[in-house]
Parts: C-alpha cells; structure tokens; sequence
C-alpha cells in the first residue's frame, strides 16, 4: 500500500490537484461543517528529492495551500524541504513531522530559519518526538516517557533561537 501510495503520488498530473475535483484521499482535505474547501495540504511521499519537488510544485499550481515533507532513517526532511522550496513560490513549504530529539534544538532551529529564508517566509516547523523504537535503535537516543516535558524544553529553546535572530519570519 505504502508503495502503491508513493507511484500515485509520483505521478500525479495538475488535473489530479484540482480542487474543484474529487480528490484522492491521501491529499489531505479539510472542510467546514458546510462543506466548503478551507484548506489543502498534500505530505509529499514521493520516493525521491526531485519527485517530491515535481509534485510540490504541480500541487502549487493546483491551488494547494502548504507542501510537508516528512523524516524517516533514510530522508532528511529539512533537506527535502529546501529542494521543495526551490521548486515553489507560494504555498507554505513545512516539517510534517521533524524529530526533534534526533538533533539538538538549535540545529533545529537554524536549519528551520535557513529553510525560511530560502522560502522567503514560507517555513512551517512540524516537530515530533518520533517512536522510542525510533529514538532508542535508529538514533542511539534515550526516549523518556512521556516526552512531552522534553518536547516541552525543545520548542522553549528553539523559541528562544528564533527570538535571539528574529526568527526569519518563524
């Protein structure tokens, strides 16, 4: 499925993101208790860098609001995101998810500030703690449970990053 999911998205033409179209599921469609259109968002989970900017920017001249990339052992998502921003101009270029605990707050932080200059003040900063799978045997790092307090202490930091440069725009 996840394959299926990612040759779908690969390939996805302009007519696909239409938003006056039905719209495939895994584009994420938010609407109103009326039924009207408020927001789209599409998670880019094409397989490659250059993919992943191909859809990004059909799904901008589709009329999509935000493009999210997301971080596995093997993506680095604040690279994939640069690569996206690039190849837009408009719609909102964010983290789905950033590991937060896979890298210290500030690294976080400037690499968020950089993707907003970059996207000239386009930048969302998602941020998750990832699985303790994740963190304990992927990354070699302690998860506490609950992290929410550590997350806690991360975004305190990162804040504090973006306040100590004006936060390019975050």
């Amino acid at each position: 499925m996840v394959t299926e999911t990612l040759r779908v998205a690969a390939s996805l033409r302009a007519a696909d993101l239409h938003p006056e179209k039905s719209l495939p599921r895994f584009l994420g469609r938010w609407e109103t208790s009326c039924g009207q259109l408020v927001r789209r968002g599409l998670i880019l989970g094409a397989p490659t860098i250059g993919d992943q900017s191909e859809v990004a920017a059909r799904a901008e001249a589709a009329g999509f609001d935000s493009v999210w990339t997301t971080e596995f052992f093997h993506q680095h998502g604040f690279v994939r995101l640069a690569a996206v921003a690039g190849a837009t101009e408009r719609v909102k270029v964010g983290t789905a998810i950033a590991y937060a605990f896979m890298r210290t707050p500030l690294l976080a932080a400037s690499a968020a500030m950089d993707l907003d200059e970059i996207s000239r003040g386009r930048m969302v900063l998602g941020l998750g703690s990832g699985t303790r799978n994740m963190n304990e045997k992927w990354y070699s790092v302690a998860f506490d449970a609950p992290p929410a307090p550590r997350m806690r202490e991360a975004v305190r930091l990162i804040r504090a990053a973006f306040a100590a440069q004006k936060g390019g725009g975050l």
